[in-house]
């Protein structure tokens, strides 16, 4: 049986970023997390501890909404301007340089301003 799955990747140093994209794997692939460990706890090792701690993260309605709202940021926010800051030096023809991406951040500043104001407004497309 073929199962979609959010690709998690090994990240280290600075990113600002790792919590958000980690944030979707975590949503996305929580389903399969949730089944390995229910075999395990179930079958193999009841007792072990780091699964246990685990399974009760990944089960937690706190912690699943957190995820959903983190992911929607990776990819309304995150992703765009990931893409738009590194093609930026592609982006001349249409009056778009480094200096530019101020624009871009003052644009996501106001619009969280907003959602800030109405949280309504983050679940409008």
């Amino acid at each position: 049986k073929d199962v979609p799955l959010f690709p998690v990747q090994r990240s280290t140093g600075a990113r600002n970023d790792m919590i958000i994209e980690g944030s979707a794997a975590f949503y996305i692939n929580g389903w399969l997390y949730k089944a390995f460990l229910d075999e395990h706890l179930s079958t193999i090792d009841p007792d072990n501890i780091l699964h246990e701690n685990l399974w009760m993260c990944l089960t937690s309605v706190e912690l699943t909404a957190q995820a959903r709202l983190l992911s929607i940021i990776h990819y309304a926010i995150n992703l765009p301007m990931r893409w738009l800051s590194g093609n930026t030096h592609h982006l001349a023809s249409y009056d778009w340089s480094v200096l530019s991406m101020s624009r871009a951040i003052d644009c996501v500043k106001r619009a969280l301003i907003q959602i800030e104001e109405d949280g309504s407004k983050l679940l409008d497309e």
